[in-house]
């Protein structure tokens, strides 16, 4: 475990992506301390950084010479816990509400589709010939487009890996 006493840790998911920003005076790794499961993030200094070390070992043992400091650190580790799921019960109603948003947008959306196509035969238009005319201008905007690759032999045989050159011409 760590307490931040200066400067600034980054903390990174195992793909790298930076998540969090911790400034001082903050822990990091308690909850592994205490749990001893394996972290899930890794953390890293931003610059100049000042940390002081708290061993499992020499945790345990203050824990264990001191209750009024068990209690402490125990009622912490609580509050941390509660504004963890807290900030996840946010994220998760956030979450849901653009969900709900989306779907009524998609709603919305084919709701225009079917009155479009309404009006179109309505106005005379025959209904499959709509339909087809749609799939077919769908079909035409979902393919998918494949650069073309020209490739270039080496101009010369050496020992060594040969370079192959790539032209690529976007698609047109």
């Amino acid at each position: 475990m760590f307490i931040l006493l200066s400067g600034e840790l980054a903390v990174k998911t195992q793909d790298g992506t930076q998540v969090a920003t911790l400034s001082p005076v903050t822990t990091v790794g308690e909850l592994g301390v205490l749990t001893n499961q394996e972290r899930k993030a890794t953390v890293e200094t931003v610059g100049s950084s000042a940390l002081l070390q708290i061993t499992r070992t020499g945790f345990e043992k203050m824990l264990q010479a001191n209750l009024a400091v068990q209690a402490r650190v125990f009622r912490n580790i609580v509050e941390i816990l509660a504004d963890e799921t807290v900030g996840d019960n946010v994220r998760m109603r956030d979450h849901v509400r653009e969900q709900v948003e989306h779907e009524k947008r998609l709603r919305e959306h084919r709701r225009r589709s079917e009155l479009a196509i309404a009006m179109l035969v309505d106005g005379g238009i025959d209904r499959d010939q709509v339909m087809a005319k749609l799939d077919d201008q769908m079909l035409h905007e979902e393919r998918i487009r494949i650069p073309i690759v020209d490739t270039v032999a080496p101009t010369t045989s050496s020992s060594e890996t040969d370079l192959l050159a790539v032209h690529w011409s976007p698609p047109a």
